[in-house]
């Protein structure tokens, strides 16, 4: 193949046609010659190599609002298959699955890429595992969405369906009339072909996430999408792709066969689940295929997830990608300190200014700081020193001025209290991208905060989030703690289906304007706050920027067995299921939430009487229901649930204290 640098086509005003919005496409166009086609490809950010292929009719726009998010961390480069696009076909070039294979070969090879993470979806996933099974040593990586590397023989509704893309009949309607283009471009942009296609398709599951509204393409993106195949003659290249892959038995059979050759190979398979292609079970099919694979399932996104829900699709990609090089630790980029202006190396993130945590009621405690990762973590430290430690963690709209009516009580039986603010609440600093924020990250971060303490013996009281990172804490590194505490939480492990409640909040959470944790405190409490107390619980977000965190954890909790911290939080149950040691339950009577019928279902039990029942260290305890308090039992009843907790210490003292 010959491949040289090309201009770009004289239809296109400064490298790019007057039709594409700048704002919506904000990239520089690139072209290379191979082989007579004139490719464009965009080329933005440096880092490890993201090789981004398209899925049918559209092009290399349907990972703009990716690369935005990953341009920072990778080198993002993207291309037009030929006719597609900004591309140009040479005259009487053909799509095929094999024709595309080799050029794509041709074009890594004139940009010298090396290592990559080839990112695929629907029709290019083919084209793209081709080319790492024939050049192993190029690929870093694979990143599969909602697309096939198999035989579609057994699929018989999809067989079928895919055999009239090969025909006659569709290259007809294609040609004269650009209905798959149109088809396409109506069911991303309008919400009414949307609800018909999602609710009329017997293989599409009736998801209760799916958003009908989500993921609405702007009048510039229609645009984009619809504009390339107004020249009518480009558009049999849709058609020969189709045929191309209603014949290729044989050849995606071998690449079934051979994928064997990628099984060293970190895989990511990231599938929106209201798509017949998840109903069928293509990303399982793709899991077998590659030992090494991770799967993300992006709840209520369709065919198109990258348009669905493109900052999930670009979080799974950095958070998997983070994992895979550095499996023990949570995310390292660059921080900015914006207090300060100063730069560390870690992740980017903001603090809030001072000034924001003066005068609040109840909460005339001495600050102290850690640092984690490039992150400044608060935390205070209260009582005796040589006391026992007793450490309070807060969970979800919350910070650690949520405990501090417990606190005095806690520290006048003679414990010390360490209470952090976790990363991206409270005092602590605050990555601004929702990507950083993992379960994983934020159990990591705990577990260094409490190596640098060199904390033992540890009482870990958990509330909502909180109790969530405790468990996972203690099961991971049972040395460390004498005692668990768990107070309207609970530890899912992936295998029981969301309840309704759960769904709307994750919902909610996502959609609201303005997430406000004052309104949260006020409507989950039975005694209302005072206005000051209420300004408090907001004083940590002075705007949107500062909620990345209380933003992304309701994304976080597993719903699925798919979930990325499904393995870890199993092998956690593993351990809790045998925790011989004092393990306290003490929930609220009205907290709707974590109660039966709640946010969780658990064989007709509630949260703590499945942990009761569950937990050995729970046997024999004096586990308590908090009457008249709410979700925020701290808020509405913190002196009585410091109280059993200095009772509950004092009834189960640690094993050295018995020696004594």
């Amino acid at each position: 193949m010959t491949v040289t640098q090309f201009a770009p086509p004289s239809s296109m005003a400064g490298g790019r046609p007057s039709w594409l919005d700048q704002r919506e496409f904000p990239f520089a166009s690139h072209f290379l010659e191979i082989e007579g086609n004139q490719i464009h490809y965009i080329d933005e950010g440096n880092g490890p190599v993201l090789l981004f292929l398209h899925g049918m009719p559209l092009w290399s726009f349907q990972y703009r609002n990716i690369i935005k998010r990953l341009r920072d961390q990778f080198r993002c480069v993207a291309l037009d298959y030929p006719g597609f696009g900004l591309s140009v076909a040479a005259s009487g070039f053909r799509n095929t699955l094999l024709g595309n294979t080799r050029l794509l070969e041709a074009f890594i090879r004139k940009l010298s890429l090396e290592e990559i993470i080839l990112v695929l979806h629907d029709i290019s996933t083919p084209v793209g595992i081709g080319v790492a099974e024939r050049n192993p040593h190029w690929i870093k990586g694979l990143v599969l969405a909602n697309g096939f590397a198999f035989p579609l023989d057994e699929y018989r509704s999809i067989n079928l369906f895919v055999d009239f893309l090969g025909s006659k009949m569709f290259e007809l309607l294609a040609v004269h009339f650009d209905f798959f283009t149109r088809y396409t471009v109506e069911f991303l942009s309008s919400r009414f072909i949307r609800f018909v296609a999602i609710h009329a398709d017997p293989l599409v599951p009736r998801h209760p996430t799916t958003n009908i509204g989500r993921g609405q393409l702007s009048r510039a993106a229609r645009r984009a999408y619809l504009q390339p195949f107004k020249d009518r003659s480009r558009r049999h290249h849709q058609a020969d792709f189709f045929r191309s892959v209603a014949a290729a038995h044989d050849q995606l059979l071998q690449l079934e066969q051979q994928s064997n050759k990628l099984a060293h190979l970190p895989v990511l398979v990231v599938f929106g689940d209201a798509d017949a292609t998840y109903k069928v079970g293509w990303h399982q099919r793709l899991a077998r295929m590659f030992p090494k694979h991770q799967i993300d399932t992006i709840k209520g996104a369709h065919h198109f997830p990258q348009e669905y829900a493109p900052e999930y699709f670009a979080a799974a990609i950095n958070r998997w990608w983070r994992e895979v090089e550095q499996p023990y630790l949570p995310t390292m980029s660059k921080v900015a300190n914006t207090s300060t202006g100063k730069e560390n190396a870690m992740i980017e993130a903001i603090r809030t200014p001072e000034e924001r945590f003066t005068n609040l009621p109840g909460y005339a405690f001495t600050p102290h700081y850690v640092e984690i990762d490039g992150l400044r973590v608060h935390y205070l430290d209260e009582g005796s020193r040589d006391g026992e430690p007793v450490l309070l963690l807060h969970g979800n709209l919350s910070w650690s001025y949520l405990y501090r009516k417990m606190i005095p009580v806690i520290a006048n039986a003679g414990y010390r209290v360490i209470v952090p603010d976790l990363v991206g609440f409270g005092k602590s600093d605050k990555p601004i991208r929702r990507e950083d924020y993992t379960f994983r990250s934020h159990v990591a971060w705990m577990r260094r905060f409490i190596e640098i303490l060199d904390l033992r013996n540890i009482t870990v009281v958990g509330h909502d989030w909180g109790g969530l990172i405790a468990q996972r804490l203690a099961a991971e590194d049972q040395s460390r703690f004498a005692r668990i505490v768990a107070t309207n939480t609970f530890l899912p492990n992936g295998y029981v289906s969301p309840t309704k409640q759960l769904l709307e909040w994750k919902r909610f959470s996502q959609e609201v304007p303005e997430l406000m944790p004052s309104e949260m405190v006020k409507k989950l409490t039975v005694q209302e706050p005072s206005p000051e107390v209420l300004v408090a619980y907001d004083a940590p977000f002075p705007d949107e920027e500062y909620k990345a965190g209380p933003r992304t954890f309701p994304l976080l909790i597993p719903t699925s067995s798919d979930d990325p911290s499904v393995p870890a939080n199993l092998a956690a149950w593993n351990v809790l299921k045998r925790w011989q040691k004092p393990f306290l339950t003490a929930f609220s009577d009205s907290d709707p939430v974590f109660s039966k019928g709640g946010s969780i279902s658990l064989e007709g039990l509630g949260p703590e009487e499945y942990l009761q029942r569950e937990i050995p260290g729970a046997k024999s305890q004096p586990h308590t229901t908090i009457a008249k308090a709410g979700h925020f039992l701290q808020e509405d009843k913190g002196s009585e649930l410091a109280q059993l907790i200095v009772d509950f210490i004092a009834k189960n003292p640690a094993a050295s204290a018995r020696a004594a």
